[in-house]
């Protein structure tokens, strides 16, 4: 069995020497030694931070930072329908895009420049046929030094999702929290398959799609003390999440030694009906049992804001530098939305009273802002929606499109909707169909990557397994 690869070689400059190369390997194989230290360690060192200190004190940056190219199976890519032009797309932070096309038979080699090993990096890889792209995909950005030593593309036909087979997580755990950090996806505490409160911590690094939790000798993401059971989270800095239960809220830290967990302090009422999200490198957590919201800062500073009213499974989204928050259960004579900003302030935006609307959610494309889903005090799934114009300097409502098939346990990312069997777009205008899941599931991690691919991850019923919806043509560096 072949596994496609593409081989980043820095020299002692720091510029590199990016070679796609086509081997047979075992796919077994995947742990290697880059440098004298695991690429497992070397990456914890960066994103991490392992329990071996020495091991990051004494690690030097990777010979080799190698791609490999796989199947949603772990398959060779080639081993499909013939190949007959590949690909490779990069581009390094500040650089425009370089990108070589190569028709090819069966092993190739094709060259492209790497400037700097510390800059963020994107990098890409389509697979045509006669008829077309037959397989593309992308990593997340990331950092060539920091990467580990290895970097996996998981590539797919355009339009389709497929299971992810090596990423599955560890355990079965309902009503987790999660959210998106770096190029982590991560997942805490919740509940077991016996119903019992979980306090585990659980990371997917999407840069090579293996899971780690913590009862893995090699995962260093020790269970958390304070907080166990149903959670919510936010990511905010460069590595931490604030973490809410009905009796707990903590910052967990997932980039250093010691105090990693922290008791965080919110305001009065918040809880697993606040309204949570990230605007930039901060975290807000908004309502819940009171007219209050904490901003927290990248730095840890706590910002209180209060609001306008009380709203309880509410939404919340970021909207330039501040945040928008409508729906929810409020009191009468509450505003229709809120903008929330850094400075504690708050803009009311007025519109026709929407009702209860618990657990709707946002989408956004171009400059309008949708709150969608959810249901209203008789547990009805609500079809209606309302847009937001000219959000955040002047936000305007109005009614919305009809969303025309509504679900429950709807999550959402950028333009897309996702829940039960299949993931929605919002164009503007109107909410259209855009790929069919593997599995159908609810409340999942979903992230929208740069690229165009779509992470959906876990889920409800206490789903373990991860899937990437691949768009139809990847967006363009």
């Amino acid at each position: 069995m072949r596994e496609r690869r593409v081989a980043h070689a820095p020299r002692a400059s720091h510029v590199a020497r990016v070679l796609v190369s086509f081997r047979r390997t075992a796919l077994a194989s995947v742990v290697a030694q880059v440098g004298g230290v695991s690429r497992r360690l070397l990456a914890r060192c960066v994103f991490l931070a392992p329990l071996l200190t020495s091991a990051c004190e004494n690690s030097i940056p990777p010979a080799t930072v190698e791609v490999r190219v796989i199947t949603p199976t772990s398959a060779d890519p080639f081993d499909g329908e013939p190949i007959t032009r590949v690909t490779l797309e990069l581009q390094q932070e500040g650089a425009e895009p370089v990108r070589v096309v190569e028709d090819v038979d069966d092993d190739f080699d094709l060259g492209l420049a790497l400037t700097d090993l510390t800059l963020r990096t994107r990098t890409r890889v389509i697979l045509e046929g006669a008829d077309g792209v037959l397989l593309h995909g992308a990593a997340p950005p990331f950092v060539p030094l920091a990467s580990g030593g290895l970097v996996r593309i998981v590539v797919g036909p355009p339009g389709a999702c497929a299971i992810v087979g090596r990423a599955q997580l560890p355990a079965a755990r309902a009503r987790r929290g999660h959210a998106l950090v770096d190029t982590f996806a991560v997942f805490v505490a919740g509940l077991d398959a016996e119903g019992a409160a979980s306090n585990s911590v659980t990371s997917l690094d999407l840069l090579r799609f293996d899971a780690l939790d913590d009862v893995t000798t090699d995962g260093a993401l020790p269970a958390l003390t304070r907080l166990r059971g149903p959670a919510r989270a936010a990511a905010f800095g460069v590595s931490r999440l604030a973490i809410v239960s009905d009796d707990a809220a903590v910052r967990y830290d997932l980039g250093v030694f010691e105090g990693r967990e922290a008791a965080l302090a919110l305001h009065e009422g918040a809880d697993l009906t606040s309204a949570f999200g990230s605007v930039g490198n901060a975290a807000i957590v908004a309502g819940g049992s009171s007219a209050e919201a904490t901003w927290i800062t990248a730095e840890e500073r706590r910002i209180p804001i209060a609001l306008r009213s009380a709203r309880a499974d509410g939404a919340l989204v970021a909207v330039g530098d501040a945040a928008l928050l409508s729906g929810g259960v409020t009191a009468e004579g509450a505003p229709l939305a809120e903008l929330l900003r850094a400075d504690g302030s708050t803009v009311a935006v007025e519109g026709a009273v929407d009702g209860i609307r618990r657990h709707g959610r946002f989408v956004v494309a171009d400059d309008v802002v949708l709150l969608v889903g959810g249901v209203d005090a008789d547990g009805a799934l609500r079809t209606d929606t309302v847009a937001f114009r000219g959000c955040p300097s002047a936000c305007v409502a109005s009614a919305g499109p009809t969303w025309d098939e509504p679900r429950e346990g709807l999550s959402t990312t950028g333009d897309l909707l996702v829940a039960g069997d299949r993931v929605e777009r919002f164009t503007g205008d109107a909410i259209v169909p855009h790929a069919m899941l593997a599995v159908p599931r609810q409340d999942p991690l979903v992230a929208r990557l740069e690229s165009g691919v779509l992470l959906v991850a876990g889920g409800e019923p206490a789903r373990r397994d991860v899937e990437l919806c691949f768009p139809e043509t990847l967006d363009p560096l």
